[in-house]
């Protein structure tokens, strides 16, 4: 499962590809419930949020990713919910990263 961008991608040392594929590949999943910050006895208590975030990997094309060849980027994607996330995690995090992308292709 992936998305091919058919938009140019710039890596860290300065090189531009014209499209490029993200998937998660071997990228970890981190679900959490951060702990809610002491407050003044005035204030109201914030709620507790739950999160989950990742890391995508990039790689110049799906080609690249299925022969083994390096990663040329990671893209972060984090969401925060203010109640527990139970749908299908990893849709709910393909469809967040797809909100940033105007032209792409999925690779269910």
């Amino acid at each position: 499962m992936g998305v091919t961008v058919n938009e140019p991608y710039m890596t860290h040392a300065g090189f531009e590809v014209p499209s490029h594929y993200i998937s998660l590949g071997d990228s970890q999943i981190q679900i959490v419930r951060p702990p809610v910050m002491p407050t003044p006895i005035e204030e109201k208590v914030p709620s507790q949020k739950y999160a989950i975030e990742t890391h995508f990997n990039i790689w110049v094309s799906k080609t690249a990713r299925d022969e083994g060849r390096s990663k040329i980027g990671l893209k972060r994607v984090q969401i925060i919910s203010e109640t527990p996330i139970t749908e299908n995690v990893y849709t709910v995090l393909y469809n967040k990263l797809k909100e940033d992308l105007t032209n792409y292709t999925e690779d269910i």
